[in-house]
């Protein structure tokens, strides 16, 4: 009699990319696309001033050259100036009407918001995130910044931003190249990170890491069905951050719980001023950048 042996089916799991969208980048006209269709491939997280901005389309509709960099919104307005301002208005009109049509969670989007309630997190996530976010951020804020090129709306945004992706160590910001760059810009975001004391590295093309971590998430960018945008103009830019992470350790070990302010009900942004850092985690930070 032969022994009857049973299909086996073998499935492996492949942790997802983390990534924090910049939100220069979420208001742009690529913005939209990649979180409709990167949410298939990697774990997408937004900052809470993203939210803040959207909660606000009329003010911003208004008033879009409020979202510019400072040196952008002058009296001087260029066909470039005209340009990214139809841009952001377009863009805040997708957002909202997305979000009149489309349940939030079923934007797959993940983000940290002023009380745990308005907040949407994995259900992996780790307990302690949300302070370290906390504590990020509050340090970030307490460091110089260049305030001659940024309003006090984009560097709130880029704030939550760089928090968001230091909170949780392997992610990553995937921000994008300005229109005309050339080959000594940077990203925007940088600009910032330079005001705050860490400096931004351009890793070049041959670098053999960049271009083994370049290949497999082009590989998900493809994968995603994104390929056109690219043809289209967009330069995405990879963007890691480089922090220290062995106090950040140490510090939220002695001032949260694993029952501690994930399960609060009380404000985040008053968690924050409870428990404030008394060490600046940016000290010698740095972040290194590579276009995708």
């Amino acid at each position: 009699m032969n022994a009857v042996i049973p299909d086996l089916n073998v499935t492996i799991s492949h942790p997802r990319w983390t990534c924090v969208l910049d939100p220069t980048l979420a208001l742009s006209r690529y913005g939209l696309p990649l979180v409709k269709q990167l949410n298939e491939v990697m774990e997408l997280w937004v900052g809470r001033e993203l939210w803040h901005i959207l909660d606000n389309t009329y003010f911003y509709l208004e008033q879009p050259e409020s979202l510019l960099l400072n040196r952008f919104a002058s009296a001087s307005e260029t066909t470039e100036d005209r340009a990214r301002v139809q841009e952001i208005v377009w863009a805040l009109r997708e957002w909202e009407r997305i979000r009149m049509e489309t349940d939030l969670s079923g934007l797959k989007l993940f983000w940290i918001g002023d009380r745990l309630g308005e907040s949407l997190l994995p259900a992996e996530a780790d307990a302690k995130m949300i302070w370290r976010y906390e504590a990020f951020a509050e340090s970030l804020a307490g460091s110089p910044d260049d305030r001659t090129a940024f309003n006090e709306v984009l560097l709130t945004a880029f704030r939550d931003v760089v928090a968001l992706a230091a909170a949780q160590g392997s992610a990553f910001i995937l921000t994008q190249l300005p229109e005309g760059a050339t080959a000594s810009s940077s990203p925007v975001i940088c600009n910032a990170l330079g005001g705050w004391g860490v400096p931004c590295k351009a890793i070049p093309a041959q670098d053999p890491w960049a271009a083994l971590e370049r290949d497999c998430l082009r590989r998900l960018v493809a994968r995603a069905g994104l390929v056109k945008w690219f043809w289209a103009g967009l330069r995405l830019v990879v963007l890691h951050l480089l922090v220290n992470n062995t106090a950040i350790a140490s510090s939220d070990s002695k001032n949260v719980s694993s029952e501690g302010p994930f399960f609060a009900e009380e404000s985040l942004l008053d968690l924050a001023e409870h428990q404030k850092p008394a060490i600046n985690f940016w000290q010698s930070a740095q972040a290194f950048w590579y276009s995708l």
